[in-house]
């Protein structure tokens, strides 16, 4: 091909100017350096294009879904891919504008990689290479627009301007990738337009020329596809970046504290241990419902405050040294080794005997226990006695502080009043204009709100024993009395036997009692037995009874009796447990691939439905169970749940009925808000009254007055005598005032009142000198306390402390 200004014949078919004469740049005929306005025009129109588009996608699908204006909220409160049946239609239309995006993207690529792009082509504008040709993939796609423009970010944007100074307005990018932009003419591009019919091909001469791009998209798919499908961890990648986006947790991260990401397992390790000790504690894990919650709860926090703590002790150098640790453990053995029974005498820490345990360094098992004491001590006491130390340091307690204490908790005041209670004043509710409950109703949205509520129909899989349980458990209780009757030791069998753990411990001792204090099934046979009687089995609301009739007496009249037993509960066989839940998890999968209705008419089962209940951790029909509970909040109607264990067994509910928080009718509520506009025009009264009766004093005492009240001296900690009770603003006043001083009209919790005092106890010396010890105690006690306290409200606020419980229900 010629060139059109010098007739060079060496022109190449992908050469957009003459290399020899820059034809194009030096005749403005064909085509000039990309002006900045353009190009800047042009970036915005891709940008808003590529970017934009799915950022308007998620936008109206979390518009419509969750009613948020935000680009994230549909991940964070469906779990992705959990929507409800009422979001079906949004996620389906989603879906497609989304893969409509995707082949966009793929077009947007490939036109990146020739030097085009929707935005450039509207102007015309093209990226060549400096010698005339048009770029290829990787010196486009890669070079420029990934490397490069990066380059360009990181100079401060002052790549992308950089075109301004540059004699061919050229970025830095184009610097990088031997690159620059034209805008071309229209004869250019009818000239271009004319070559690129010349020289279309076939489909293969298509593919072969965008073969590097082509390759580029395999891969990237084939890695998307390992991300989505879990293999060689793709889904902890895919996971990874869905939280970078959605500002959640990383994959099996359950909080991040400060620095410390939690993971489900390290909680789960740290919450199993808690247990367990509470297990050796009170000899049962806690029962299912809210003891279980509430332990979780009380674990939960005990393990953030434990964190919080030691990088406290951390971050201000708290650590013991070694000679700290030494001395400590020479000299001032902790709490749980001076109450080993080893190192005691009659029940008593003996230092000897501490002391001579030291010398003994040949037998491991004594190592073992140096070494637990020596960590306990470095890491646990030492740590938290310097912490203690160094917040208590700051309390100091002056006379002066001591005696305000002392006035505060013993000097007293004699006071006198007159009340106005406004329930004594009488509103006609007829009277009170209906456009004043609207006024009320309107001012005070927030008293009238109906909170957010949810309906569940639920499937339980019952573990209550079964007829072949029961027999198993009466089967047992038989074969332990026929072993007492044939003489083994009564006590030895209640403690490895009975699942009665407070009296399991004594042999099974119940200890004295009268008749009828314990069940009577239990009762009669203890009081109808005679002293060594083997009685049972005795069935109660408790289990089956083994009963060993112990001594017997009278006591202030009144006949006693002493007993032991061997308790057997009735309980569920380990198959009965192992069949319900594998029945609840089996029923949970299946509901996940089969409509809920369908799985329940094959298999059988039956629901019950719950009514609509607000978020506090209680669902009706099942009893408390916050997690359940919250989630079913979290969630959208048509979700359904996995298998969730409570006190009967197992369960799996659906959420099908939402009712989100809204603000009830005016007509709903109108007795109310009647009822709070009487009470206050009530006190309008009371105050009118009270402000009346002031006036008509004429700066008199209330000595004389109608109604006047005098309680008893009361001081600033107690209640006052008759209806005030501990109401602050009437005892405030009351010791603000100068005796003799009457008040203004105090408007305190109950009524308005007008008070006056009458005495007031003086600073007593004597009295002070004789309490000041104790006082002192007590004060420091209560101020360090609240020193403590107050550090560690503040260690709290300050901390960055990210909880993601929610996402693993």
């Amino acid at each position: 091909m010629n060139c059109p200004s010098c007739g060079n014949p060496d022109i190449h078919e992908n050469q957009i100017f003459c290399k020899a004469c820059k034809a194009y740049l030096e005749k403005p005929k064909f085509a000039r350096s990309g002006p900045f306005n353009l190009r800047l025009f042009a970036f915005i129109i891709d940008m808003f294009s590529f970017w934009g588009t799915p950022a308007l996608i998620l936008l109206l699908l979390n518009l419509y879904i969750t009613k948020t204006a935000s680009l994230t909220a549909v991940f964070q409160r469906a779990n992705w891919l959990e929507w409800g049946s009422t979001a079906n239609a949004a996620v389906t239309f989603g879906g497609i504008a989304f893969t409509l995006w995707f082949c966009y993207a793929i077009y947007y690529i490939l036109q990146i990689s020739k030097g085009v792009s929707p935005g450039k082509n509207y102007f015309n504008l093209r990226t060549v290479t400096i010698d005339g040709h048009r770029p290829h993939f990787w010196n486009a796609f890669v070079l420029r627009e990934i490397v490069g423009k990066l380059l360009s970010i990181l100079g401060l944007f002052i790549g992308f301007f950089w075109m301004l100074w540059d004699e061919n307005a050229r970025t830095w990018h184009d610097h990088f990738s031997h690159t620059m932009v034209l805008q071309l003419s229209d004869d250019a591009i009818e000239r271009e337009q004319r070559r690129k019919k010349k020289s279309t091909g076939g489909f293969m001469i298509q593919l072969r020329e965008n073969a590097a791009a082509v390759l580029f998209f395999l891969v990237f798919i084939f890695v998307l596809g390992l991300g989505f499908t879990g293999s060689l961890g793709g889904a902890d990648i895919i996971d990874d970046v869905v939280a970078w986006f959605t500002g959640g947790p990383a994959r099996g991260v359950i909080a991040k504290i400060n620095d410390h990401n939690i993971t489900y397992q390290n909680w789960r390790d740290y919450y199993n241990n808690q247990q367990e000790q509470y297990k050796e504690r009170s000899g049962a894990y806690p029962e299912d419902g809210y003891q279980s919650e509430q332990f979780e709860d009380q674990s939960w926090n005990q393990m953030v405050d434990q964190l919080l703590i030691n990088d406290y002790i951390t971050a201000n150098e708290l650590e013991p040294t070694d000679e700290e640790v030494i001395f400590e453990l020479t000299n001032n053995p902790p709490a749980f080794v001076r109450n080993e029974p080893a190192f005691q005498t009659d029940g008593i820490f003996d230092k000897a005997k501490y002391d001579q345990a030291w010398q003994n360094t040949d037998d491991p098992q004594v190592n073992q226990f140096w070494t637990y004491m020596e960590h306990q001590v470095r890491n646990e006491v030492l740590p938290r006695q310097k912490l203690s130390e160094k917040i208590l340091s700051t309390v100091r307690l002056s006379e002066e502080k001591l005696k305000a204490e002392y006035l505060k908790k013993y000097q007293s005041v004699t006071a006198r009043y007159v009340a106005f209670t406004p329930t004594s004043f009488t509103v006609v509710d007829s009277l009170i204009p209906e456009k004043e409950l609207l006024a009320y109703y309107e001012a005070h949205p927030e008293d009238f709100k109906d909170t957010a509520k949810r309906k569940l129909a639920y499937v339980t899989f019952s573990t209550v024993p079964t007829e072949e349980d029961s027999q198993l458990v009466q089967e047992r209780a038989a074969d332990l009395m026929e072993e007492v009757k044939s003489g083994s030791d009564f006590a030895e069998l209640a403690k490895n036997y009975s699942e009665d753990k407070g009296s399991a411990a004594k042999g099974g001792d119940v200890g004295y009692f009268a008749e009828g204090q314990m069940v009577t099934p239990f009762s009669d046979a203890v009081f109808n037995g005679k002293a060594g009687d083997i009685v049972g089995p005795i069935e109660t609301r408790f289990g089956l009874h083994i009963i060993k009739v112990g001594d017997k007496k009278t006591e202030d009249g009144q006949p006693k009796a002493q007993a032991s037993h061997i308790l057997i509960k009735y309980a569920p066989s380990d198959e009965t447990v192992r069949l319900a839940q594998k029945q609840a998890q089996y029923f949970a999968e299946n509901i996940t691939q089969m409509p809920w209705d369908h799985v329940m008419e094959r298999d059988g089962l039956s629901s019950d439905t719950t009514n609509f209940f607000a978020d506090g951790g209680y669902i009706p029909g099942i009893g408390r169970h916050k997690n359940a509970a919250k989630l079913a909040f979290l969630k959208m109607v048509g979700f359904t749940s996995r298998s969730y264990k409570y006190q009967n067994g197992y369960f799996v509910f659906k959420v099908i009925d939402a009712q989100e928080e809204s603000t009830k009718k005016f007509d709903d509520v109108r007795n109310v808000a009647l009822s709070r506009v009487r009470r206050e025009e009530q006190q309008d009264l009371a105050r009118n009254a009270a402000e009346s009766f002031i006036q008509g004093l004429n700066g008199q005492t209330l000595e004389n007055a109608a109604n006047v009240q005098s309680p008893k001296p009361f001081t600033r900690t107690e209640s006052v005598e008759g209806s005030i009770g501990q109401d602050n603003k009437f005892i405030g006043t009351a010791f603000g005032l100068e005796p003799g001083q009457v008040s203004g009209v105090i408007e305190g919790a109950r009524a308005s009142y007008i008070i006056e005092t009458i005495a007031k106890m003086a600073f007593d010396e004597k009295d002070f000198d004789a309490k000041v010890s104790q006082l002192n105690a007590e004060v420091l006690r209560e101020r360090q306390q609240q020193a403590y306290n107050e550090w560690f409200t503040k260690l709290r606020e300050n901390a960055n402390i990210k909880d993601y419980r929610n996402s693993y229900l």
